[in-house]
């Protein structure tokens, strides 16, 4: 009995001190190590764990190239000057890497600089070469592309103006009687060897600026809100609608301002003469979208 107590108790430790090397294994595996090379010697400061103080510099976006402008900075202590070249593994599709020459001992820092696309968002950890220490990178989800825009139904038929689509934005000092206006320029080409172009003016008597929530039509003229339509046609014939003239009734309504967008809906008729007897256009399910410049 003693004699099967003692085997057994041997294969339990042996079974023990496999496992404990297992586990270690698996550990240090778990780490993606870069590489180094040159002569100077040097440990990471705060290896093998997290490194001292990393600074982190540049913006990391999932799906963006990162730049020159990417790059961490490191605390190493050096016992040996000499040239070094290091490099973290490539992970989440970035590599850093740096090189340069020590030319004394005693705490010194290094530049890694980022280059590649990052795979996607999240946290990532890096390790410069074999015996570095741990630092942290942060990739963000990029910020949805807008689309600009400049779009409507022309007797029905869709037109986008999507070419160079955009708002401008204006101040006009006051002339008396005329008070100051503030005014936003909307605009949009079909293409850059097209004729055909739409283009909306808001304007505003006084200080305040064009905002959400503002209306411009044949109500709002008394309260000093004043549009200009005008569509350029492929013949390179003006098809226009003002404030004050009722053959060309205009609705535009801005759904949305900020300090560097502007969005909004529209809708009514335009003419070739502005006057009565001139040929007319209905123009419906108008919307833009557009970036202030």
């Amino acid at each position: 009995m003693k004699t099967k107590l003692k085997a057994f108790f041997s294969l339990l430790s042996i079974l023990i001190i496999f496992a404990s090397c297992q586990k270690e294994y698996s550990y240090e595996g778990s780490i993606n190590y870069g590489s180094n090379s040159g002569t100077a010697v040097y440990d990471y400061v705060g290896a093998p764990g997290n490194c001292s103080t990393p600074v982190i510099n540049g913006k990391y976006v999932a799906g963006t190239p990162v730049s020159g402008d990417n790059y961490v900075v490191l605390q190493v202590n050096v016992t040996s000057p000499g040239n070094y070249l290091i490099s973290t593994a490539t992970i989440n599709g970035i590599i850093f890497s740096g090189e340069s020459v020590f030319f004394s001992i005693g705490p010194q820092t290094i530049i890694l600089t980022g280059s590649g696309t990052p795979l996607a968002a999240g946290s990532f950890t890096y390790t410069p070469g074999s015996n570095g220490c741990i630092f942290a990178i942060t990739f963000t989800v990029a910020e949805p592309v807008l689309d600009n825009f400049v779009k409507c139904k022309i007797d029905g038929v869709l037109t986008n103006f999507n070419f160079e689509a955009k708002g401008s934005e204006g101040t006009t000092p006051p002339n008396p009687p005329i008070p100051q206006i503030m005014s936003v320029d909307i605009s949009g080409n079909i293409s850059n060897s097209s004729f055909e172009n739409f283009f909306i003016s808001l304007n505003k008597f006084g200080t305040t600026a064009v905002t959400t929530g503002d209306k411009f039509d044949a109500t709002t003229i008394a309260a000093g809100n004043l549009y200009l339509v005008s569509y350029t046609d492929t013949a390179g014939i003006s098809w226009d609608a003002a404030s004050g003239v009722t053959e060309t009734p205009f609705v535009i309504t801005v759904t949305s301002r900020t300090a560097t967008r502007i969005a909004g809906i529209f809708s009514g008729t335009v003419s070739d003469s502005s006057l009565p007897g001139g040929k007319l256009k209905q123009v419906t399910e108008g919307s833009f979208s557009v970036p202030l410049q």
